[in-house]
């Protein structure tokens, strides 16, 4: 059917147009019915490789270790390094992609603003500590159960390795977990019977639910598996990076309008002024009332 300028879901309607226009309907269906989706060929080789290779970089600028990329021995089980946006264009440039970001918007609504980007790399072994409990993102906000059953927070995982098997340290999903309106009840991965490793090639983008339940495989292969993970919020919640107070005016002149607002220059809370400027607050927070879709 055509999409109308209707009333009642006058915020849906662009972001559903856009979705449609990208060929991401059946990604939508996806999110709604199992809690996630993966759009394949999101990134080019090109820029796939360019992020893998700065997550190491900054790796082994943070640690002392070269990492070695044929054993994965440098830097065995899971490797998290969060605060990756200031650490090189290509993060920036990679956030504004726009199929992810449709499809965040989705679960979102315009006015969602960036919480964090992160890399979990992952050499092999490490037992408990080389896998990623079983979770959900929304974990960690203090929200009570039962949970809402939209979306509060969302995640666009992309593979910047591939994806073949469990055994590679996958991405592990509970299809279907988000509309249980609560956190798991299990953590240990390796005894889950209902978690399935998401097989995909490099280069993919995941993009999940903040209610669905996940966590990643041990690795049990030579070399890393490498992930970059961008996590998202609504406008509402405690962003984990404090991008609207670190963000330099440089990369806001270099980038657009959108791009300003996912890192909270819009954000009608968190003042550190006394007597800050509310003009235009109560506008955005009108607005901000419809964007729940």
């Amino acid at each position: 059917m055509e999409i109308g300028d209707w009333a009642v879901s006058q915020e849906l309607n662009e972001i559903y147009q856009q979705a449609r226009d990208l060929g991401l309907e059946s990604n939508i269906a996806e999110l709604d019915a199992y809690g996630f989706t993966v759009v394949e060929n999101a990134l080019s080789d090109e820029v796939t490789d360019q992020l893998a290779d700065a997550v190491l970089g900054v790796a082994e600028k943070r640690t002392g270790k070269k990492p070695d990329v044929a054993t994965g021995e440098t830097h065995p089980g899971l490797q998290l390094q969060m605060g990756l946006l200031f650490q090189g264009r290509v993060f920036e440039e990679v956030l504004m992609e726009e199929p992810a970001l449709v499809l965040i918007t989705y679960l979102l609504g315009k006015s969602c603003v960036l919480s964090s980007v992160a890399s979990h790399f992952k050499g092999p072994g490490g037992g408990n500590r080389g896998q990623l409990a079983l979770h959900s993102d929304i974990q960690g906000n203090g929200v009570p159960v039962p949970l809402p059953s939209y979306a509060q927070v969302a995640n666009c995982n992309y593979a910047l390795t591939d994806y073949t098997e469990a055994d590679d340290g996958v991405l592990a999903m509970v299809p279907g977990s988000h509309k249980l309106c609560r956190y798991p009840d299990e953590w240990d991965l390796s005894k889950s019977t209902k978690a399935i490793p998401v097989i995909v090639p490099k280069g993919s983008a995941i993009i999940f639910h903040g209610n669905t339940f996940h966590g990643s495989y041990e690795r049990k292969k030579p070399g890393f598996r490498i992930n970059l993970s961008y996590y998202f919020c609504r406008h509402y919640m405690d962003p984990t990076e404090g991008f609207r107070d670190t963000v330099s005016e440089e990369m806001l002149e270099r980038n657009s309008e959108r791009f300003a607002q996912l890192m909270g220059t819009t954000r009608p809370r968190g003042w550190s002024e006394a007597n800050p400027d509310l003009s235009g607050v109560a506008i955005r927070s009108r607005l901000s009332a419809n964007q729940y879709r």
